[in-house]
């Protein structure tokens, strides 16, 4: 049973006793539960907790969820991925904290992991111009054996305008509307059949058949600037 406190009127009981700091292992422990709860949870409350924070606590915040980017579980590591994927300025930059981490990632032995990071430079955002070791994880990538892996990771070198993995996407996969517009901006006239038979494929359509004005425009802009 604690210490009864003093009540004696006369005797003074100071200043408040400041909080104990918690113990190494017991933030760590924290952070953990953090990180799943905020990516199972509310997955949008993170991202939105990062944009409304100062420039110091974001740095925080992304200083806390690479410390545990080597966490022997795979699906915490999958969870930081994540959560750097969100963690974005309000034009949808990564920090550069952000894209050294999931750069690592990208060779993290876990394939979901690796999807995850992938996605998150490429597909999932603005990618990062300038950095030639996001184009190197692309290119490591561009051959894994798990599908999933190998269309992040060509389409992230597609959206960087290289050619051959326009060309190896378009032929392959139904790709973003980012990477059609890629296509549309490198205009080389080896793209013109494959985006030609992609709009005949239907990529256009949306799910109850009929054309999207949209993406049909874009499409048709893309194999324009294609044309031979």
């Amino acid at each position: 049973m604690p210490p009864t406190p003093c009540i004696d009127p006369h005797v003074s009981a100071g200043p408040p006793a400041p909080a104990p700091t918690p113990a190494p292992r017991e933030t760590e422990v924290s952070e953990r539960q953090a990180l799943s709860r905020a990516r199972h949870d509310d997955p949008d409350a993170l991202e939105t907790r990062f944009r409304a924070s100062t420039p110091g606590h974001r740095q925080a915040m992304l200083t806390m969820v690479v410390r545990h980017l080597d966490d022997e579980d795979a699906r915490l590591r999958e969870s930081c991925a994540w959560a750097l994927h969100v963690m974005r300025s309000d034009t949808g930059d990564l920090d550069e904290t952000a894209v050294d981490g999931l750069i690592r990632l990208t060779r993290d032995a876990d394939d979901d992991v690796r999807d995850w990071a992938l996605f998150a430079l490429g597909r999932g955002g603005r990618t990062p111009a300038g950095r030639v070791d996001v184009r190197a994880a692309f290119f490591e990538n561009a051959a894994h054996e798990n599908p999933r892996v190998r269309r992040e990771a060509i389409e992230g070198l597609a959206q960087l305008g290289d050619l051959d993995a326009l060309r190896v996407a378009i032929e392959e996969f139904d790709v973003d509307p980012e990477t059609v517009e890629a296509a549309g901006q490198a205009g080389d006239a080896g793209l013109y059949g494959p985006l030609l038979r992609m709009r005949l494929r239907g990529w256009s359509l949306t799910p109850g058949g009929a054309r999207s004005p949209e993406l049909d425009a874009l499409i048709t802009s893309a194999i324009d600037r294609c044309r031979p």
